[in-house]
């Protein structure tokens, strides 16, 4: 590779251009002209590292306790499930039942209050879970997720918001993803955090999810900064009664052409509907079952779902009209022309798509 220190810095580390300054300069003692910052943001910032220091900390505590043989039961779901090797490189851990490792740690009161480390009876807040890090592109621990072992509910529990974890714009998986997204310019969205570990342990590593929402603007914009490609997938799970679509497709529809709107070229790669859902964690367990699901251009895979045998004329004039509705979002004319080529296979002449 080519490039100079701060290039090597960004990639290395996530940065962008103007961090990556920041750290060479503190490393090297070089001063840098910055404004000033008042009393609160400094406040703010060192309350920040606190909470960056006992989140870090107390992954460290539980990733030691899951190799204690007496949370076997808890090492051994983590490691048959996403294996041993994913299960260290990201710092799965275990919280054990009634633990008080908070209260007995360094992290005071404030801290502990602000991030919600404990439950309504006192013990920290994963007790009895399998704990999973969640951390931001700079590698820092922003919050956890975590798993029961036991089946009671509910199955996966967050983090609550706080001063470094928002859930609507956080990203799970966007550490690892982001030097992988970088080299091979795309990322594989998925709903939820299993789906996208699932993902990641199989050699998938440019797979991000989002943490019990739908992508947001924020999402996209922290993905815009790294490609310009995204692939959603899709759960595939059966529609109920008196309607065509499942809650993931529908999901994906909607999302997909958010993700248009801020000017990603957008795929969907979709695991078969069967009668039983289906997900990425359920279906994706090697890379040739991932590799074997088609990837289709969203706008393509939108008209083959809406597009149906024995539409009436005003049926068909309405489906159109929401295609054409995510084509205006396409600034590119070689590209628009290209998908107007392609469209005319559904029945419609290249002059109603381009007048619609």
């Amino acid at each position: 590779k080519k490039g100079n220190s701060g290039g090597f810095v960004m990639e290395y580390a996530n940065l962008t251009f103007p961090e990556a300054l920041k750290k060479l300069a503190s490393k090297y003692n070089i001063p840098v002209e910055d404004r000033s910052v008042t009393a609160k943001e400094e406040q703010d910032y060192k309350k920040r590292e606190a909470m960056f220091i006992a989140n870090d900390f107390l992954a460290n505590e539980y990733a030691k306790l899951l190799t204690l043989p007496e949370h076997k039961a808890a090492k051994d779901y983590a490691y048959r499930r996403w294996g041993e090797k994913y299960c260290k490189q990201i710092g799965i851990g275990f919280c054990p039942w009634k633990a008080r490792i908070v209260d007995e740690s360094f992290i005071s009161e404030e801290v502990a209050n602000e991030l919600h480390l404990r439950n309504k009876g006192g013990y920290d807040l994963f007790n009895g879970r399998i704990t999973i890090p969640i951390r931001d592109r700079h590698q820092r621990i922003i919050g956890f997720t975590s798993r029961v072992i036991d089946g009671s509910e509910p199955k996966y529990m967050n983090s609550s918001d706080s001063l470094i974890y928002k859930k609507s714009y956080s990203i799970f998986g966007i550490d690892i993803a982001w030097r992988e997204a970088r080299r091979t310019e795309k990322m594989y969205l998925v709903e939820g955090a299993p789906d996208c570990m699932r993902l990641q342990s199989i050699g998938i590593y440019n797979s991000v999810a989002t943490l019990g929402t739908a992508w947001t603007e924020g999402n996209f914009e922290t993905i815009r900064k790294a490609v310009s490609s995204v692939c959603f997938i899709p759960d595939a799970d059966p529609p109920h009664p008196g309607e065509r679509f499942g809650a993931g497709i529908k999901g994906v529809m909607k999302a997909g052409e958010a993700a248009m709107k801020f000017g990603f070229a957008v795929s969907v790669k979709m695991i078969p509907v069967g009668s039983e859902k289906q997900d990425p964690d359920t279906y994706c367990t090697t890379q040739i079952i991932f590799n074997s699901l088609e990837e289709k251009d969203f706008v393509i895979w939108v008209a083959d779902l809406l597009f149906e045998e024995n539409m009436t004329t005003e049926e068909k004039g309405k489906v159109v009209n929401q295609i054409a509705a995510l084509l205006v979002h396409i600034k590119d004319d070689t590209t628009l022309e290209m998908y107007m080529s392609s469209l005319v296979k559904y029945g419609q002449t290249k002059r109603i798509w381009l007048k619609a």
